[in-house]
């Protein structure tokens, strides 16, 4: 009985002292596709293949803007706004 309630206090411990959240479900599955998009954006924009195909060029200031776009939506779902626990209220 004492081990459980101290595995309780030390979840709910460490579930406020990390700022990220537990990502599960639907959730995980729009961050871990919005990561692996990026992913593939940035090798895409780092190969060859756009002068080959002469598709998808960008230059410096667009292709700063994708990244920063892709890199701020990733931070707003990964970390939270307030200590609430929301989901996906910002994208629904």
């Amino acid at each position: 009985m004492n081990q459980s309630i101290n595995g309780k206090v030390e979840s709910k411990i460490s579930e406020e002292l990390s700022p990220t959240r537990n990502l599960t479900g639907l959730h995980l599955k729009i961050v871990g596709s919005i990561a692996i998009i990026w992913s593939l954006f940035q090798l895409w924009y780092a190969s060859p293949f756009p002068f080959m195909f002469d598709i998808g060029m960008f230059k410096g200031l667009p292709a700063r803007a994708i990244h920063l776009g892709f890199a701020l939506t990733l931070a707003f779902l990964i970390y939270p706004i307030s200590k609430k626990k929301k989901f996906l209220y910002l994208i629904f």
